[in-house]
């Protein structure tokens, strides 16, 4: 090895890249109690990853800077810290492979899925703004269920639970609560209180929650689209439907306003698509 230190500066930038690629689980809060035993241990594993990952990072930098400043001759050393690194990395590969592997066998989808919903929240006719994804990787909630600023609710991922597509916990991941009484929805402008019942300008107000759908998906040469009013809170439990591009994917329209059996609201991808002729019916 005439060039060591760049040998194992190379080595462990490698390394470090397949890391962080090869790592595609997030967090998802505290480990929820009520959920079976198997997916208990999925979320645990899930939440040491980001641990292994970050010890390992912070053991192949020391170890790589370590043989950078010294620059060691002896053969016992150079084989030191090249086994070092390669128990490390492997190890923590090992870990990732398994956890990749055991929530793929658990997951109700056994793998992972790439599903979008658009959706809507109106106050008393005013259009309210999920608060803006910050940092780096310019997203609200987690890497399984999240937003970017763009009104649709991505479940990326391989999620470990069915209820994790649900309307109801997409609200809840991203910093909103949806209770009895109503919900609570955190805007560019401050938490915004929807109540179930009370009044707008003055009239008699209600919340509620309208489905727009495609009634027909594999058909995408004529797709025809209609409504549904869910009941409140009991049809935001609803699994959004499992596609990528909306339409055919669901559109979500809340409405604290005047009482009525059907929306004239769509989301901006259905208006698009009705405009472009792909979308027919009501």
């Amino acid at each position: 090895m005439k060039n060591p230190s760049k040998g194992v500066l190379f080595l462990v930038l490698l390394l470090l890249a397949t890391l962080v690629l090869g790592h595609t689980t997030e967090d998802t809060g505290k480990i929820d109690e009520n959920l079976p035993p198997h997916i208990q241990l999925a979320q645990t594993l899930r939440e040491n990853a980001y641990n292994v990952v970050g010890i390992t990072a912070a053991g192949l930098i020391l170890l790589v800077a370590y043989s950078i400043k010294t620059k060691p001759r002896k053969e016992k050393i150079k084989k030191i810290l090249f086994w070092s690194i390669a128990i490390l990395a492997v190890g923590s590969n090992l870990y990732l492979a398994t956890v990749t592997v055991y929530t793929n066998m658990v997951s109700p989808t056994q793998g992972p899925v790439h599903w979008h919903t658009d959706y809507e929240v109106w106050n008393c006719g005013t259009q309210l703004d999920l608060i803006d994804p910050t940092g780096i990787d310019n997203r609200v909630g987690t890497w399984e269920v999240h937003e970017h600023n763009d009104q649709r609710m991505h479940i990326e991922g391989t999620i470990l639970y069915m209820e994790q597509a649900s309307f109801h916990h997409f609200f809840e991941i991203v910093g909103g609560h949806v209770e009895r009484n109503g919900i609570t929805f955190p805007s560019v402008n401050g938490e915004v209180f929807l109540p179930t019942q009370g009044s707008c300008n003055g009239q008699p107000a209600t919340l509620q929650v309208f489905k727009v759908y495609v009634t027909n998906p594999a058909d995408a040469k004529k797709w025809e689209y209609t409504q549904e009013k869910l009941p409140y809170p009991e049809g935001l439990d609803t699994i959004m439907a499992p596609y990528a591009n909306v339409p055919p994917g669901d559109c979500l329209i809340i409405e604290y306003g005047p009482i009525h059996e059907k929306t004239e609201r769509t989301c901006a991808s259905y208006r698009a698509a009705l405009n472009r002729g792909e979308l027919h019916g009501r």
